[in-house]
């Protein structure tokens, strides 16, 4: 299967006021090689260009530097208001547009977690980084969920599960896999914070809400 590589399109330019050096007859024409890249079959990016001559009697055909001296300016004036196909680019505007959209996603995932860090119900499920918050922590296996289980004004009393992961995305997986409801999951440690506690938490990148309470 074919990724990525390069192809070429072929744009034909105009007439040449010259005679073609193979048939001497005055049938020669220009055109342009616009070369792009391409990933998956997708233009990505423009990839450079070559002028070319062809003759429409004998079919006389030269690219590049292979047109001899004497036509390379007829040849050149032949393209001279060609244009680069604007689909060359599709991949890369389509690449620009999905960087916008996830740039637009996470920040509303980030509005959205500092909006449910302000108002925590019973039952929302928090991956938290235990580093710098409590003694012992295993630094290759910092990760935890945690449950609130009590909001009592601005306190917010958390359920720590008995298991640690090493990275926040293994923590949320955990969660994605449903495997929080499973009875043996949760361990008896509780931990005790404020509501402001947990948005700092959040802006440091400590804490984000794995899932909202059903």
């Amino acid at each position: 299967m074919i990724i990525y590589g390069t192809r070429a399109t072929i744009t034909a330019g105009q007439v040449l006021a010259q005679i073609c050096p193979e048939c001497e007859q005055p049938s020669l024409r220009g055109f342009q090689v616009f070369r792009y890249a391409h990933l998956y079959h997708v233009p990505t990016a423009p990839f450079g260009s070559r002028p070319g001559i062809e003759c429409g009697s004998c079919f006389l055909t030269r690219v590049g530097s292979e047109i001899p001296e004497q036509l390379a300016a007829a040849a050149g004036a032949a393209i001279r208001e060609l244009r680069r196909p604007r689909w060359h680019w599709a991949g890369s505007l389509l690449f620009a547009l999905l960087i916008g959209w996830f740039s637009l996603e996470s920040a509303r995932e980030a509005e959205a977690n500092l909006a449910h860090l302000a108002n925590p119900v019973v039952g929302d499920l928090y991956v938290l980084d235990l580093r710098g918050e409590t003694e012992n922590v295993d630094p290759e296996m910092p990760f935890i969920v945690a449950l609130v289980e009590a909001v009592v004004g601005d306190h917010v009393t958390v359920r720590m599960g008995r298991w640690l992961y090493d990275t926040a995305w293994d923590a949320q997986k955990a969660v994605i896999r449903d495997h929080p409801d499973e009875p043996d999951y949760w361990g008896s440690q509780h931990s005790s914070f404020e509501r402001g506690q947990l948005q700092s938490l959040e802006a440091e990148n400590k804490l984000h809400v794995a899932r909202r309470a059903k």
